[in-house]
């Protein structure tokens, strides 16, 4: 016997049955129903081929870290305080808007 969520307890030959109308009725289900079909637009076409290339070009630039790498070595790197406080401040305002 299977005792149910809803606190009743079945015999297993019920049980049996049941699952046999499920199974039909899902098989029914299925054999009614037309085949699905999807058309994109033009414009998600050129949406998806865009982030696909998109996802091609590294996050991390090596031409411009060894750059940067070569400015700090050489004592040439200038760190302007302004515009880190200004991307900082950027970062704060952004954070608040999505939370």
């Amino acid at each position: 016997m299977k005792i149910t969520d809803s606190g009743g307890v079945r015999p297993p030959e019920l049980q049996k049955s049941e699952f046999g109308r499920e199974k039909a009725a899902v098989r029914g289900e299925r054999e009614g129903r037309d085949t699905d079909s999807v058309t994109l637009s033009e414009k998600a076409r050129e949406i998806r081929r865009l982030q696909i290339e998109v996802s091609k070009i590294p996050e991390v630039r090596p031409d411009r870290v060894e750059r940067v790498k070569n400015m700090i070595l050489n004592g040439t790197y200038q760190i302007r305080p302004e515009a880190v406080a200004e991307k900082i401040l950027e970062e704060i305002f952004t954070f608040s808007r999505r939370v």
